[in-house]
């Protein structure tokens, strides 16, 4: 039983401790004292729904209907382009901005 106990406590910390771009993140916000208890909220909300929907069977639920599963696939595709086209832009702004300055 205890290592049973112990197998997952290794599961559970192996999945916590690695800094990800979330924890990234709500570090960020807590270190700035910027909207830190609402973003840490919000983030410790997301992952409840998450671990719920795996426990509770979101596969299953996407599996059985293909009009949820392009639904929730297209929607991700158009969110990582709206986030990748953002992080272009800051990544850039300089170069543009050096480059206007310049004319």
């Amino acid at each position: 039983m205890l290592a049973i106990y112990l197998q997952g406590f290794a599961l559970s910390a192996a999945m916590i401790l690695p800094l990800g771009p979330q924890n990234v993140f709500v570090m960020n916000q807590g270190i700035r004292r910027h909207y830190h208890l609402m973003t840490a909220s919000l983030c410790a909300l997301s992952d409840i729904i998450l671990i719920c929907a795996g426990i509770f069977g979101g596969s299953a639920l996407l599996s059985s209907s293909p009009m949820l599963l392009a639904l929730v696939t297209w929607g991700g595709v158009a969110f990582l382009l709206w986030y990748g086209w953002g992080a272009f832009r800051t990544a850039f702004s300089n170069i543009w901005n050096w480059l206007r300055r310049k004319r």
